[in-house]
């Protein structure tokens, strides 16, 4: 076959480049032989060496990633839909909760006008501020300003158990809605200065109770409330 196909390269060349002479087999010949002895012409073509197998080793390494892919191949396609999932709720659940709180803030504003306002008893002023006077004639200023703001605490928990917690802070019932603007005032006054007294060990004189009972006097004034 190789033969036969070679001898075809030969008979074209020379019909190319000899139109007009007749061609006889033995000419073919020696057209073809010179061909094949001719350098600038290859008739011999080198084949590509096969590849050399791969290292045991990496053989090894392969089929155990391979096998490790095959193994967790469900669970990446699980993982994503779960992926999937949890923003979706998460987008739900963000949603949902915007909505709720301004729904919740649009009640609060609607109902704000009717909050209950809280006033303190008269009786109970005045109680209050005969055990504080007890105290500070005593020497026990610290006792008697923290009388007042204890108790006046309790009388509002007891009064509106829904706004006052257990874990707020003095600082926090004086921004209640329930308490006027003079009245929260007075509160923030008396609660400063038990604060600085507990937390800064700052000593509270009689100058400080007598500024607090006036304070209390301001936030129990039924004038304050109306």
């Amino acid at each position: 076959m190789r033969q036969r196909w070679n001898l075809s390269i030969a008979a074209c060349i020379i019909a190319s480049a000899a139109p007009a002479a007749a061609v006889v087999a033995g000419d073919i010949v020696a057209v073809h032989e010179r061909l094949r002895s001719d350098p600038s012409f290859q008739f011999e073509f080198s084949t590509t060496p096969p590849l050399k197998p791969a290292p045991d080793w990496m053989r090894a390494i392969a089929d155990f990633i391979a096998a490790i892919f095959n193994l967790i191949s469900p669970l990446i396609e699980l993982v994503f839909w779960l992926g999937i999932a949890l923003i979706f709720i998460g987008a739900v659940y963000y949603v949902g909760r915007e909505i709720w709180l301004r729904t919740r803030r649009a009640s609060n504003d609607e109902n704000a006008d009717e909050t209950p306002i809280y006033r303190p008893a008269p009786s109970l002023t005045r109680a209050l501020l005969e055990e504080a006077d007890r105290l500070a004639a005593a020497g026990r200023y610290g006792d008697a300003v923290r009388v007042l703001l204890f108790r006046s605490i309790e009388d509002i928990q007891q009064f509106q158990p829904n706004y006052v917690r257990e874990a707020m802070t003095s600082r926090e019932i004086a921004h209640l809605s329930i308490l006027p603007s003079l009245s929260r005032k007075a509160f923030s006054q008396i609660a400063a200065a038990v604060e600085r007294n507990h937390f800064a060990g700052r000593e509270i004189g009689a100058d400080i109770f007598a500024d607090c009972r006036a304070a209390y006097r301001t936030f129990a004034e039924p004038g304050n409330w109306s």
